[in-house]
C-alpha cells in the first residue's frame, strides 16, 4: 500500500510537473489563439505542486533563518523586501516581483532533495512530458501549413534570418516558436540524467531534433555548433574549444544585434530593422530591435531616476515592448543590486553544475552555455524551464544539496 501511494505520488508530480512548465509557457497561445484564459489552471496547478512539497519548503526556509547571512539567497530576499516596501510607500505594487519569488523559492527548496533520488527526478520527468508536447505541437504544426487554412501552430513573421529554412515559424502549442525550442532544448540537454533505456533516449531524440529543426528558431543552430564543439573536442584541446564556443556565442549575439541586409532591397520591417548604422558598398547595417531595446533600457533608467522600476512602465515607455534582456528584466523588477545578485546565483549554479566533467552530457553541458547566452535576448525570470535549469542540482551528492550552492 505504501509502495503505491508513493508511486501514485511520483506519477502526480511527473504529470502536475509537465504540465506547469506547458501551461505557463503556453499561457498566450490559449489566450491569443483560443481566446482561453488558463491562469486559474496554472495557480492550481502550482497549488498542488506547492502542497505535494511543502516539506521541502519548509525544510529550505528553515536552513535559511539557521544559517542566515551566509547564504547567497537571504540577500536576494532582503533585496526583494526591500523592493516591495520600496513599491509600497510609493504605491506602486510590482506583482512581477511577487511571480519571482513564487517561482525562485519553489524551485530552490527541491535543492534540498539529493539529486540522485527518484522523487527529485521528477521534474526532469515533467520537462520531457512537456517537451513531447511541444514536438508534436510543432509537427501538427507542418501537417497544419501543408494541407489546412488554419494559422493555430505556425506563425509568419519578416524577422531577419540568414538560415530561415522555411517561410513560417513552427511554435506548435507556444505563442513563440522560441519558447517550444527552449523547452526542447532543455528536454534533450536533461535526458541523459534519467533512467531510460537507450532505445528510448534515442526515439525521444530524434522527435526532439526533427521538431527543434522545423521550428525556425535561431537558438537550435547555436545548440547544435555548440553541441558539435564539444564532441569533436570531448578528448582534445580544451582551450581550442572553449575558444570555438566563445567566438560561435560572439558571433551569435553579433548576428542577433546587427542586421545586414542589401541596399538594393526594401526593409521588411521597422519593427527589427531600428536603425541604419552605415553602408559597405552595396550591404546596410541596421540596429536590430534587441539593439534598440537595450539603448532603450538605459534610457529608461535615466529617465526614471528616483522612481519606482516596473517592466509595465517600461513597456509604456517603449509602446509595448519587453526588455529582450534579463539582466533589465530583473532589474526593473527588483532593482539593480536584486539584478545582481540573482544574476550571481546563475552563473555560480551553472558553474558547480559544469565544474564536474559528466561522461556523455555533451547536450547538458551544451544546454547550460546556451541558456546563459540566450538571456541576452530572452526574458526569461518568469519562465519555468529557465529556473529548472538554473536551479536543480545535477551532480552535487550532498544529502543536503544547497549547500553546496551557498
Amino acid at each position: 500500500m505504501l509502495i503505491l501511494k508513493k508511486n501514485f505520488i511520483s506519477y502526480a508530480q511527473i504529470f502536475l510537473w509537465g504540465c506547469l512548465v506547458f501551461l505557463t509557457a503556453s499561457n498566450s497561445w490559449f489566450s491569443n489563439k483560443l481566446n482561453i484564459s488558463i491562469s486559474y489552471l496554472i495557480y492550481l496547478n502550482f497549488l498542488l505542486l506547492f502542497l505535494i512539497n511543502i516539506r521541502s519548503i519548509s525544510e529550505y526556509f528553515k536552513y535559511l533563518f539557521s544559517n542566515n547571512f551566509k547564504i547567497l539567497d537571504t540577500y536576494i530576499f532582503i533585496s526583494i523586501f526591500i523592493s516591495i516596501f520600496s513599491a509600497i510607500t510609493s504605491d506602486s505594487l510590482n506583482i512581477d516581483i511577487f511571480i519571482f519569488v513564487a517561482i525562485y523559492a519553489f524551485l530552490r527548496s527541491l535543492s534540498l532533495t539529493p539529486s540522485d533520488s527518484i522523487s527529485d527526478k521528477n521534474i526532469l520527468y515533467g520537462v520531457i512530458i512537456c517537451a513531447l508536447v511541444s514536438a508534436f505541437g510543432i509537427l501538427f504544426g507542418i501537417f497544419e501549413y501543408l494541407f489546412l487554412e488554419s494559422t493555430l501552430f505556425f506563425e509568419s513573421k519578416n524577422t531577419p534570418s540568414i538560415i530561415k529554412m522555411l517561410p513560417v515559424y513552427f511554435g506548435g502549442f507556444h505563442e513563440s516558436y522560441n519558447q517550444a525550442a527552449y523547452i526542447i532544448i532543455a528536454a534533450l540537454g536533461v535526458l541523459g540524467f534519467l533512467d531510460l533505456s537507450k532505445k528510448q533516449k534515442f526515439f525521444f531524440e530524434i522527435i526532439f531534433w526533427v521538431s527543434l529543426m522545423l521550428s525556425g528558431a535561431k537558438i537550435v543552430f547555436l545548440f547544435f555548433a555548440i553541441s558539435l564543439i564539444l564532441k569533436l573536442f570531448e578528448a582534445r584541446n580544451s582551450f581550442l574549444a572553449k575558444s570555438l564556443i566563445f567566438l560561435v556565442s560572439i558571433g551569435y549575439l553579433f548576428l542577433a544585434h546587427i542586421i545586414f541586409a542589401s541596399a538594393h532591397e526594401g526593409v521588411l520591417s521597422d519593427k527589427y530593422y531600428r536603425e541604419l548604422i552605415f553602408q559597405i558598398d552595396d550591404i546596410n547595417l541596421y540596429l536590430s530591435l534587441f539593439s534598440w531595446l537595450k539603448i532603450e533600457s538605459v534610457n529608461y533608467l535615466i529617465d526614471s531616476l528616483g522612481q519606482v522600476l516596473s517592466i509595465a512602465n517600461f513597456n509604456n515607455f517603449t509602446n509595448g515592448y519587453d526588455p529582450h534582456f534579463l539582466l533589465a528584466s530583473l532589474t526593473f523588477i527588483g532593482g539593480i543590486i536584486f539584478a545582481c545578485l540573482v544574476y550571481i546565483r546563475i552563473f555560480h549554479s551553472a558553474y558547480l553544475n559544469l565544474k564536474y566533467k559528466i561522461e556523455n552530457q555533451i547536450l547538458f553541458t551544451s544546454l547550460i552555455i546556451v541558456f546563459i547566452i540566450e538571456t541576452m535576448v530572452w526574458d526569461s525570470h518568469h519562465s519555468f524551464i529557465f529556473w529548472i535549469v538554473m536551479t536543480y542540482n545535477f551532480v552535487s551528492k550532498n544529502k543536503y544539496e544547497i549547500e553546496n550552492f551557498n
